[in-house]
Formats: C-alpha cells, sequence, structure tokens
C-alpha cells in the first residue's frame, strides 16, 4: 500500500510541464522575487519514477523553473521498484521528464555490492527512466568473482539486470611453471 501525505497539492499550469504535482505540508512565497520554497515534499512522480528531494524541500522560481535537486534518490520504475539512484542530482522538467546523475549499487556474482555513477540519466520516448555509466578498467568492476569489467553499463527501468556492453579481462594472476 502506498502512504499517502497530507498537505496543500501544487499543480503547475505552465504548459510545458504538463501538470507537474507533489505535496506539501507548508510553502512561503517571496512575492517579490516570485519564488516558492515548499517544505514537506516526500516525493514528486515524473515520468516512470519516484524521486525523493532532500530534506523533503524544494525551490520554485519564477517561470516555474524548479531548482535541481541535489542528494535526492529516485526508485524506478515506480511499480516494479527494481532500481534505486541515490546521491542524485536531478532536474525536474515536467510530469514525463527529468535528467540527472546519481549512484547505484550493484550486486555481481560475487554477491559484493560495487559501486556504478550514473553519469546520464533520463527519460526516454516511451516515458521509462534510463541511465549509463561509463566503466573504466581502473575501476577493477567484477561481473563475477573471475573477470573484470569495462565498457557501458545501461540501466532501464522495465528490466531487472542492467545491460552491458564492453569487455572483459580475467581477475585471476596466470600462473607460470609446474
Amino acid at each position: 500500500a502506498e502512504t499517502v501525505y497530507k498537505g496543500s497539492d501544487f499543480i503547475s499550469t505552465h504548459p510545458k510541464q504538463d501538470s507537474l504535482s507533489f505535496y506539501s505540508t507548508s510553502a512561503k512565497f517571496n512575492s517579490e522575487k516570485k519564488i516558492i520554497k515548499a517544505e514537506g515534499v516526500h516525493y514528486i512522480k515524473v515520468a516512470d519514477a519516484i524521486i525523493f528531494p532532500e530534506n523533503n524541500q524544494i525551490t520554485i522560481l519564477k517561470n516555474a523553473e524548479m531548482i535541481p535537486l541535489e542528494n535526492s534518490k529516485i526508485i524506478t520504475n515506480a511499480i516494479t521498484k527494481y532500481h534505486e539512484i541515490n546521491n542524485a542530482k536531478v532536474k525536474i522538467e515536467s510530469r514525463k521528464s527529468y535528467t540527472g546523475s546519481g549512484d547505484y549499487i550493484y550486486i555481481g556474482g560475487d554477491s559484493v555490492k560495487h559501486p556504478v555513477h550514473f553519469k546520464e540519466i533520463s527519460v526516454n520516448p516511451s516515458s521509462e527512466t534510463v541511465a549509463r555509466a561509463e566503466i573504466i578498467a581502473d575501476d577493477y568492476f567484477p561481473l563475477s568473482p573471475k573477470f573484470y569489467f569495462r565498457g557501458n553499463a545501461r540501466l532501464r527501468a522495465s528490466r531487472k539486470l542492467l545491460e552491458f556492453d564492453g569487455g572483459f579481462r580475467i581477475a585471476d594472476a596466470c600462473q607460470t611453471g609446474p
């Protein structure tokens, strides 16, 4: 069951934001600077994701521009909840679109947690969150206990597993002699 938070429902009337909305328990409006500071914003639904702002706070500037969120969390997709991205920087553009970057924890074949930094997070034309990370050889990123990977890792919100495109090398040192 989804937790329902109480508060005021803010709905954007900006034509490019597709009725972007969120609940806020309190908000302050600076009429001189045209800035809204909303608190108690537990989450914002954007495309197939749920975005959790740091400290439950957001700031909206003139012309409905939301200041990019820092240190936020993204759960995607909202139904399967396959993926969690933390320490995310997120620019919410509309009810159907956002971009950003953030950190993901991959659990490999060795059952050990390995960090992946997605430099590009966005929404594809099917309203699905997608992300791309570049993994370099110096990361020593294991796909299994025996193989290190380098290349690109891709996330699609509808798929439980990441997709890897690149090369690998054997993790064990070669042995010589008898």
